[in-house]
């Protein structure tokens, strides 16, 4: 299911940038909250929030992907994740407590309970995580480094 969604969809996945691909599906794979609303570098929600529309236009289809939600502090945050995911033709969450809360914020659709999509991936080589951690140690060094001038 996951790599049919990732061939023909539009990705945004709450953590660098969005990745157009075609024209079919909005992925949301991440976590929806109300915390710094209107930050759009810190929270997503105001993004997709004004991306509905859009992909409605374009007849995309919206699916919140591996997602988790919660906390909405506001009002404001409440009625911008009912309605993104009252618009949502698909929504799979990670956890039941996202489900509870997307039932008391008012959202009708179905929603499904999926595992974390991080442990269906395959998992990598030694040599891939080996190259990670040597990556990281020598970032973290970089930057003590530089604290230190």
């Amino acid at each position: 299911m996951e790599q049919l969604l990732l061939k023909n969809g539009i990705i945004l996945d709450g953590r660098e940038k969005m990745q157009p691909v075609k024209k079919d599906i909005l992925i949301c794979d991440g976590i929806i909250f109300g915390k710094k609303l209107l930050n759009p570098a810190f929270n997503y929600l105001i993004t997709l929030f004004f991306l509905v529309p859009i992909a409605k236009i374009c007849k995309c289809k919206l699916v919140c992907y591996n997602s988790g939600i919660g906390p909405f502090p506001s009002k404001l945050s409440r009625f911008m994740a009912k309605y993104l995911l009252n618009n949502c033709d698909l929504i799979m969450f990670r956890e039941n407590d996202s489900k509870n809360l997307a039932k008391e914020i008012g959202v009708k659709n179905e929603i499904l309970l999926t595992g974390d999509s991080a442990f269906i991936n395959p998992v990598s080589d030694d040599s891939v995580a080996v190259k990670i951690l040597k990556e990281d140690y020598n970032e973290a060094i970089s930057r003590e480094a530089h604290k230190s001038q």
